[in-house]
């Protein structure tokens, strides 16, 4: 008996499993593996349909080792323990997230609700607690509700825009904000290490702060300004302030009073030119040698003071000098009479006038009038000196005074003693001026009308009186108001208007008729030269309309207005206007009297409709509506309409008058 093979027999079904494993291995790449695959992989693994080792291991299954070798960032989050995978570490990743169910199947299953965020790299606090989730943890597009869920950006900038400090503050916004609000800031203006105040005041925080740099507590001020000194190595704080760069408070170390005056205001420049601080000279000619405008004289000091350059300490009054400046001289600038060129004439005799005529000569000055003032009298007084007419007070007005002139030839009276000597020495001529009156005045009135002696009219008083003019031998005696008017109202400006005139003396020559033609040319017959509105009473009782009452007490202009359209008549309209509008036939004088208006006295009687009874003490108006004077109905229902009774019982069918009378409505007739 052979004995039993039974070992071969168990390795059988091995044999046959290894082979279909070599089988599988040995088919080609392209081969279909849906006969082995459980389904499709998810859209984020898709890539990986063909490569099942990328996750598989033979005999392991699906390793956390493998996952995390794709996801790398989880991978060294669990590393160091932070984030919520580290809290799950101990279960295996397919316990939550399973694939070949589709591709549209979610790879991570959704958070637990609620999910505790802190067991995350970002836990929730402040206003951020009270966010939607998606609205951090966008969809990823792989499936219907699939979101990212981990790997969210944490930075505070990817999420809130940094408007107010375009990155100028860096990125850690957690610095100043908190998650319960944004506003207020932790750290305020206040917490500043550098000083805010002064210039710093005006800068925004992007101004100091740009990209993110300078965020050191401590700043050194050349981080931010040039330095402007060169080699300069003492601090910025030495001399300058935050208040302000140009604000400088450095102390020298010897007294004031070696260099007083504009030296304490002086710019530091200007003294250390390059900012050459050592070393310096305490000297004038060091710094202002090249503003020095005339020779050298010795020692600044003996003419200028510190406080001001053109402060004069010299005295030109000492006794060696023989020149005291008085009047205007003492107010003249140095440079107006020391200077080397004079050409033409400098006056007036000012720094600006002259300094630029050469350079200032000091030991060499003029001393007479002449050497600074050119002769406006061209040599007219040759051989006297000019003080004998003007003072350094003033080169005008001279010493030549009305009295003086006295011993001229020509005195000087009136008006004439008022007048500028320019008015009658306009051309600079003193010696043999004219002394006609032509010689001055243009006789452009009379254009010689009246010859040259115009002193037979005229005097010295003013020229458009001429007292001394007889107007009676004009055959037009001036009386009363013409006595009073000047020449140039009735002779123009010219004296020109009433010589081509046919009738000089008559009113209208110079008065308009206001009357128009009325009354012709005989004005005398009303008016007098005392005044035109002075009038004679004119007796209205000869013409066809006497005044009477109301009338009487009216000026005559109320009536007699030649602008008034229509002219005027006799007829009250004239006047008055029709407040009637044409609505009846009577004459104004039938029912108005002149002395008042408003009381009528009409005659109902003459009309179609006598009044009796209680109508005779009604008003006009009661029935003449609107008004309405004529063609008014007369039935007793056109005014006391809204008398009659509406009742059934009234009766309809007779008149008014039937019933009522008019002294009582109330009592019938029987």
């Amino acid at each position: 008996m052979q004995p039993v093979r039974r070992p071969a027999l168990a390795l059988a079904p091995a044999l046959a499993f290894a082979l279909v494993l070599v089988a599988l291995a040995l088919r080609p790449a392209h081969a279909d593996i849906g006969s082995v695959s459980p389904g499709k992989l998810a859209r984020g693994h898709a890539a990986l349909e063909a490569q099942c080792s990328r996750c598989h291991v033979p005999f392991g299954g699906v390793p956390d080792s493998q996952c995390l070798s794709c996801h790398t960032r989880l991978a060294e989050r669990v590393a160091r323990g932070t984030g919520f995978h580290a809290t799950v570490k101990a279960r295996p990743c397919t316990d939550c997230h399973v694939d070949h169910h589709g591709r549209d199947a979610a790879l991570a299953p959704a958070p637990p609700s609620p999910f505790d965020h802190r067991v995350a790299v970002f836990p929730l606090e402040g206003k951020h607690a009270q966010l939607a989730c998606e609205r951090c943890h966008p969809a990823t597009g792989a499936s219907a509700g699939a979101r990212q869920w981990v790997g969210i950006p944490t930075a505070c900038g990817k999420c809130h825009a940094d408007r107010a400090h375009q990155g100028a503050l860096g990125g850690d916004c957690a610095k100043c904000h908190r998650a319960e609000g944004w506003r207020p800031a932790t750290r305020t203006s206040t917490d500043h290490k550098v000083s805010l105040g002064g210039g710093h005041a005006k800068l925004s925080c992007a101004g100091c702060h740009r990209a993110g740099t300078h965020l050191v507590a401590q700043q050194s001020c050349s981080q931010c300004h040039t330095q402007p000194h060169a080699g300069t190595r003492r601090e910025c704080e030495t001399c300058h302030r935050v208040a302000g760069w140009k604000q400088t408070t450095y102390a020298h170390r010897f007294p004031p009073a070696r260099l007083p005056g504009k030296h304490q205001t002086a710019p530091c420049l200007s003294c250390h030119p390059s900012f050459r601080f050592q070393p310096t000279s305490f000297s004038c000619a060091a710094c202002h040698d090249k503003q020095r405008p005339h020779e050298p004289l010795g020692e600044c000091t003996q003419c200028h003071s510190a406080t001001s350059w053109k402060t004069r300490t010299f005295d030109h009054d000492q006794p060696q000098i023989g020149f005291p400046l008085t009047g205007r001289h003492a107010q003249v600038d140095c440079a107006g009479c020391h200077t080397d060129q004079r050409t033409g004439n400098c006056e007036p005799r000012t720094a600006s006038a002259c300094r630029s005529s050469g350079p200032a000569r000091f030991n060499t000055a003029p001393r007479t009038c002449d050497g600074c003032h050119a002769d406006p009298h061209r040599a007219q007084f040759a051989g006297r000196a000019c003080a004998d007419c003007h003072t350094t007070a003033g080169w005008k007005p001279s010493k030549i005074t009305t009295a003086a002139h006295e011993g001229f030839r020509f005195p000087l009276r009136d008006s004439h003693a008022r007048a500028a000597c320019a008015r009658c020495h306009s051309t600079g001529a003193f010696v043999g001026a004219a002394t006609a009156c032509s010689a001055c005045h243009e006789d452009v009135r009379h254009r010689g009308r009246f010859g040259a002696q115009c002193e037979r009219c005229h005097d010295a008083t003013t020229w458009s009186h001429a007292a001394a003019f007889d107007h009676t031998t004009t055959g037009f005696r001036l009386e009363r108001g013409h006595a009073k008017v000047e020449c140039a109202k009735c002779h123009g400006a010219d004296g020109k208007r009433l010589a081509g005139s046919a009738a000089p003396g008559a009113c209208q020559t110079c008065h308009a008729a206001p009357h128009g033609k009325q009354f012709g040319t005989r004005c005398a017959q009303c008016h007098n030269t005392t005044s035109f509105r002075e009038v004679a009473r004119f007796d209205h009782a000869r013409t066809a309309f006497p005044l009477e009452l109301r009338h009487a007490t009216l000026a005559c202009a109320a009536c007699h207005d030649a602008k008034r359209q229509p002219v005027i008549n006799r007829a009250c309209r004239t006047c008055h206007g029709d407040p009637h509008r044409g609505s009846n036939a009577f004459d104004c004088a039938d029912c108005h009297r002149p002395d008042r208006w408003r009381i009528v006295r009409f005659d109902h009687d003459l009309t179609s409709y006598p009044l009796t009874g209680r109508h005779r003490v009604a008003s006009c108006g009661g029935c003449h509506t609107n008004p309405n004077w004529t063609g008014v109905r007369t039935d007793c229902v056109t005014c006391h309409a809204f008398d009659r009774p509406r009742t059934a019982d009234h009766l309809t069918k007779v008149t008014c008058d039937d019933c009522h009378t008019t002294t009582t409505w109330r009592r019938l007739r029987r």
